[in-house]
């Protein structure tokens, strides 16, 4: 469940966008700014209930398959009540908070509705080939990004590009998804993409379709976002060869941080690094007229940011010990 709910992590980039584009006095009012609370509220309740109906929806096949599962062991009708009560909790939220704002409360109806018929019978689209990648990732994805962005009032390119951005995420981590659990599918009788096409088509369709797409999006949505924030293409380049310098010192983790078959690819980038260095740029851009909202996001990230500053630390210690190995080996 950690990792579903964790998704939302990186909509605090929207959210610091918010500010970024908004350089009039009234941005500086924290009257005017998104409701916090009730927006990451009804975020995590979206997530927990993607997390909930896959959980119900598979418990007796995960059962069987030896898969954990947290919905396995209640009664149906203890399950059910689990499931039912994100959404009942998530909507009449949203009716409060957004009341007259109709777009943005069929949005929030439109991705709970979607994460249902992703995992539920009689359309359990997840084992639908193409559509399924698709459904996954504009539920858990894209519909999410697009929430936030029509919650703080951003429509742009740069917003645009951050959406497609999530979906191409979205897509790579369902097929991840579904590469990692290809043999309990096949197992369990699940019959997803991965299993129909197999495990090589799968890996050549990340690595020749999806990984290059979202590398492209990425890098023109950091273009879009370097003309409110000058110095993020800069922070952008600079960590494409600190990924790199990572990549060379660190022979022991390369297979797990750096595969293109796995959650870790990127997610330090995208998790902590470009949400940190947005309220960065907001305090430079603004003053510490916004100091509560840039403390919100290093306090929400404040254990990944540790992490990263761990590994930066162990990267350049590590590359000093191989120069030393080096300059030793040389004599």
């Amino acid at each position: 469940m950690n990792g579903r709910v964790r998704n939302y992590r990186s909509y605090l980039q929207p959210f610091t966008m918010r500010f970024l584009h908004s350089r009039n006095s009234d941005s500086l009012r924290l009257a005017n700014c998104p409701d916090w609370s009730g927006l990451v509220w009804i975020l995590t309740l979206n997530a927990c209930f993607g997390f909930a109906v896959n959980s119900y929806s598979d418990r007796l096949i995960d059962e069987a398959a030896g898969k954990p599962n947290a919905l396995s062991k209640m009664s149906n009708r203890r399950a059910l009540g689990v499931v039912s009560c994100f959404p009942l909790l998530a909507l009449p939220s949203a009716l409060i908070l957004y009341h007259d704002r109709y777009v943005l409360i069929l949005l929030i109806g439109l991705s709970f509705l979607l994460a249902w018929a992703h995992s539920m019978p009689p359309v359990r689209l997840k084992e639908w080939e193409v559509g399924g990648l698709v459904a996954a990732s504009t539920a858990q994805r894209v519909l999410p990004a697009t929430i936030v962005f029509q919650a703080v009032e951003i429509s742009n390119l740069a917003s645009i590009s951050m959406c497609v951005l999530s979906g191409l995420v979205g897509l790579r981590y369902i097929v991840v998804h579904q590469i990692l659990d290809l043999d309990s599918d096949l197992r369990s009788g699940v019959v997803t993409m991965a299993v129909r096409r197999g495990e090589d088509f799968m890996k050549t369709l990340l690595t020749r379709c999806f990984i290059p797409a979202e590398f492209l999006v990425l890098s023109s949505a950091i273009f879009l976002m370097s003309a409110s924030a000058p110095g993020i293409g800069v922070m952008y380049v600079a960590y494409l060869f600190y990924f790199a310098l990572q990549w060379y010192v660190s022979d022991r983790e390369r297979e797990k941080r750096f595969s293109a078959f796995s959650y870790w690819f990127f997610s330090d980038f995208y998790n902590v690094m470009l949400p940190t260095f947005l309220s960065i740029c907001l305090l430079v851009s603004l003053g510490t007229g916004l100091w509560p909202v840039v403390l919100f996001n290093f306090l929400w990230l404040n254990r990944g940011i540790r992490k990263e500053l761990k590994r930066f630390f162990e990267t350049f210690c590590e590359l000093a010990t191989l120069r030393r190995r080096k300059s030793f080996s040389e004599r």
